[in-house]
């Protein structure tokens, strides 16, 4: 809902940006500032959507591989204690055949006791591999649903950080048509997403999560900003290319004696002979269009490098805040642990004060 009055309200500043292009700008810059809010508010929540997402998942996939391994270990334990338990009665029935035969002529041996003892060993045998069947097929349907909650896990991740890329691909590409700064946007864009995933770490409770937490928001910032980076090379090449000739003059791109010959030219035309101002119009059209290419290229190369520097900068610190968190927490585990030694250590020498006085 947020998204789609966001998207309602730029369409909007952009109709009235083409419309009213003789009147003042107080009112789109006013549209510009309020875009801007929005578009922050939207990133905030979409960030920290997912975030969340992306520890409940890891917490389910956790608990699913613990519950998974602990079966596996009790079916395991299982199959060996009935294995060991069909030896030993195997081993007990053919002791006793044995002490039975000596006591009875041979031929009744052979005719009764080689048939019942044969039959002991094959029920054993069959037991035993009964067993190991049902342990394979226990572990490989414990694999198989392993494999197939991890794939739907990723692929939950994958499709809500693309959604969330897409969004605000368009909202960029939406603040750039109202022609909000390039720049500026990169910078709010990044500033907001760092901030966003601050607020989701300090949410996610579970230290167990943290540094997961932590990779995520910094492979999604890297993914954001490469993102803004493409679709303003794209949407800025674009519309400055068409709209070359209009801002060439009014940006202070060509010079102002171009600018003054030109208006001087086409004033005068009517004295002046047809091939010189046509002449002068294609030189100074020539320069104008040399000097927008090396402005666009200028701009590409400035968004580039912020965009570099600044993600190089996010990942330095994501990176220091991960080692100085765990770092903190285990500090906090060690001073624990330490108290506790020294509390059980007062209580039992209060323990043997007390034996002493009694």
């Amino acid at each position: 809902m947020i998204a789609r009055w966001v998207y309602d309200y730029a369409f909007y500043a952009f109709k009235e940006k083409i419309l009213s292009d003789h009147s003042s700008n107080n009112n789109l810059i006013g549209h510009k500032v309020v875009v801007v809010l929005v578009v922050v508010l939207i990133i905030v929540i979409e960030v920290v959507v997912v975030v969340v997402v992306v520890v409940v998942v890891v917490v389910v996939v956790v608990v699913v591989v613990v519950v998974v391994v602990v079966v596996i270990v009790l079916v395991v334990v299982a199959a060996v204690a009935v294995v060991v338990a069909v030896v030993v009665i195997t081993v007990a029935v053919v002791v006793v055949i044995v002490a039975e035969i000596k006591a009875i002529v041979v031929v009744v041996v052979v005719a009764v006791a080689a048939p019942l003892v044969i039959l002991v060993i094959v029920i054993a045998v069959s037991v035993e591999v009964l067993v190991v069947v049902v342990v394979v097929v226990v572990v490989a349907v414990v694999v198989v649903v392993v494999v197939v909650v991890v794939v739907v896990v990723v692929v939950v991740v994958v499709v809500v950080e693309v959604v969330v890329v897409v969004k605000v691909a368009a909202v960029v590409v939406l603040l750039v048509a109202i022609g909000v700064d390039v720049v500026v946007i990169v910078v709010v864009v990044v500033v907001v997403v760092v901030v966003a995933v601050a607020v989701a770490v300090a949410v996610a409770a579970p230290i167990v999560v943290l540094v997961v937490v932590i990779a995520v928001s910094v492979v999604l910032v890297v993914v954001l900003v490469v993102v803004v980076v493409v679709v303003v090379v794209v949407v800025g090449g674009s519309s400055s290319s068409t709209n070359s000739s209009t801002t060439c003059c009014d940006s202070g791109i060509r010079s102002t004696s171009s600018c003054s010959s030109s208006s001087s030219s086409s004033s005068s035309s009517s004295s002046s002979t047809s091939s010189s101002s046509s002449s002068s119009s294609s030189s100074s059209s020539s320069s104008c269009n040399r000097n927008s290419t090396s402005s666009r290229r200028r701009r590409r190369l400035v968004v580039v490098v912020v965009a570099v520097v600044v993600t190089v900068v996010v990942a330095v610190v994501a990176k220091a805040a991960v080692v100085h968190v765990v770092h903190y927490y285990k500090l906090i585990a060690s001073a624990i642990q330490h108290t506790d030694i020294q509390e059980h250590q007062q209580q039992r020498l209060l323990n043997h004060i007390n034996k002493a006085n009694a």
